[in-house]
């Protein structure tokens, strides 16, 4: 009888019309700047931010991937009320997200805070930070942890001393199974973890380690080791791209010790801090493999189902008529996970983006599964439209004992739960005939789509072709025209040579052939010069024959005289 009650009591809060009362879904946007390395390689920007006015235009890479307005203007238009531009502060994020959460915690209420957006966005960056000079939520919220422990107070009503335990997990999970990151041996990621019930209705996951922490240190240091073990992998965006969801989660016991030395649990809650693994499509990877290919089926999987429970509980809200659809969230083991916080507790979504045009496709389809959770309100704990008539007139049935009256709570009780069976069989078959109806409304809506998909890539492709073929003409003429003018300076270069070269050669030889004949010439000159004085000698030896003659005759001529 006790859970009839708590589930009328939950219908007595209900505001009229069937529409929840619960904390709005708070969405914050965060743009992450360009890095150095995308500013040098000349990456273009998407992103227009009017931070004043909480209004963002985002152009699409490829308008194929987009439908309606998108498609035809060939950019997105989102409002959020809080967006944060690149040169944002990570203790700003902190301020506006988190501290309200932990201060919360205080209170004895749950609350969870989870990075959403597609891959290499900055949702590591922000929920872990870089280093000490930029220490991510985590870090603010442990240290913000601390400070108010350090200051315990008393309990009011009773006068009693509190304390405070801290506890902490890390999980993460990969390919929809949970493993432990904070194990005591290295097969922790061969072991997974299962999503249990307690005897209450509370999910615990069986076997994860709580550790228990006094300091900021410990924490980070305990954080720093358990993301060793996290599955990463180098895609064309990211270098390092996260292919698991890691949730670190806090629980806070609050403890009231009393003069009498008794130890009392006043309060326990806990903060969980998700960093989702980011959205992308398989032909975006490099070196598709099928384990990829896998891990990013599994992701993709568990984040439209996050956003289709987002609409379930945006139209559980809009009813009218009392009756709610039941949300999927054991479709996934992640909504599974977050089915506490979206029903009774708080929750803050942080939408980050990256400015890159490269990454606006998928930065678009996150962007309108934040627009849609800003619509959704968080705390809204009945599910089902209990009848409270009948339930009241089975505690008011009259009876001569106690027993009398448990045996017509019983009977009210189980014609309350029969009643409820045959609603929810009917609810169920009509959900399975709308079912059909809308699979067959959407394949046939998806059908036209990719045949407008197709005509659109068709004459895209057609188009593309044509100006491939243009500027590759254009490429191979100027590549022509640049061949033929080197080609003919190299020819007049060789031709230079050669002509230079025949040149000398001819100019040695004629060189070669003067020595050669001045050399014969002087030798030539030097054997007649030779013969002359030879002649000389005998010219002058006959003239001395002839003057002694002459002298012989003068004599001869004296001596007849």
């Amino acid at each position: 009888m006790g859970e009839v009650a708590r589930r009328i009591d939950f219908a007595e809060e209900s505001s009229p019309g069937g529409v929840s009362e619960g904390e709005p879904l708070r969405v914050v946007l965060r743009v992450r700047p360009s890095t150095d390395e995308e500013k040098l390689r000349g990456e273009e920007e998407a992103v227009s931010v009017d931070s004043a006015a909480g209004r963002l235009r985002l152009k699409c890479r490829d308008r194929i991937h987009h439908k309606g307005s998108v498609r035809e203007r060939g950019e997105a238009q989102f409002q959020f009320s809080t967006i944060f531009g690149p040169s944002s502060s990570q203790r700003d994020i902190f301020e506006t997200t988190t501290l309200p959460l932990v201060e919360k915690l205080f209170k004895g209420k749950d609350g969870l805070v989870f990075a959403y957006g597609a891959t290499n966005a900055g949702k590591t960056y922000t929920t872990q930070g870089r280093g000490n000079m930029r220490p991510g939520l985590i870090h603010h919220a442990c240290q913000k942890i601390f400070d108010t422990t350090s200051r315990t107070g008393t309990d009011s009503p009773s006068n009693a001393k509190l304390e405070h335990e801290v506890n902490i997990s890390l999980m993460e999970i990969y390919n929809e199974k949970c493993y432990d990151l904070l194990g005591d041996n290295e097969t922790k990621k061969i072991v997974t973890l299962r999503i249990k019930e307690d005897a209450r209705g509370s999910l615990f996951v069986d076997g994860l380690k709580k550790q228990v922490v006094k300091s900021v240190e410990q924490v980070t240091h305990a954080l720093s080791q358990g993301m060793k073990l996290r599955r990463v992998a180098e895609t064309d965006s990211n270098e390092r791209s996260s292919r698991s969801h890691a949730i670190f989660t806090f629980y806070l016991d609050q403890f009231a010790v009393h003069a009498e030395g008794v130890t009392e649990l006043v309060k326990s809650s806990s903060l969980s801090i998700v960093d989702l693994a980011g959205a992308e499509r398989a032909g975006r990877k490099q070196g598709c493999d099928r384990e990829k290919i896998r891990e990013t089926s599994h992701i993709n999987k568990s984040l439209m189902n996050l956003a289709r429970c987002l609409e379930v509980l945006k139209e559980n809200q809009r009813r009218q008529d009392g009756k709610k659809h039941l949300v999927p969230y054991r479709q996934s083991r992640l909504t599974r996970l977050f089915q506490p916080s979206l029903e009774t507790g708080s929750a803050v979504m942080i939408a980050n983006i990256s400015p890159l045009l490269r990454d606006s496709d998928e930065t678009i389809h996150a962007l309108s599964c934040a627009a849609l959770a800003c619509q959704v309100h968080v705390g809204t704990n009945s599910l089902y439209s209990w009848n409270k008539e009948n339930v009241l007139s089975a505690r008011k049935t009259p009876g001569e004992n106690s027993m009398t009256r448990e045996l017509a709570r019983e009977r009210a009780k189980s014609s309350q739960l029969e009643c409820e069976v045959k609603r929810l069989q009917l609810a169920l078959a009509k959900t399975e005939s709308r079912i059909c109806t809308m699979e067959s409304e959407v394949r046939e809506e998806a059908a036209n789509e990719m045949e407008q998909a197709l005509a659109y890539m068709e004459t895209e492709c057609a188009r593309r072709l044509q100006e491939a073929a243009e500027t590759s003409e254009r490429r191979v003429e100027k590549r022509i025209e640049l061949i033929t003018k080197t080609a003919r300076k190299k020819m007049l270069g060789r031709a230079r040579g050669y002509v230079d070269q025949a040149a000398s050669t001819k100019y040695r030889e004629w060189l070669d052939e003067e020595i050669d004949q001045r050399k014969f010439e002087e030798q030539l000159h030097q054997e007649e010069r030779i013969e002359l004085l030879d002649r000389i000698e005998e010219l002058e030896i006959v003239l001395k024959d002839c003057k002694c003659v002459k002298d012989l005759s003068a004599v001869i001529d004296e001596a007849s005289t």
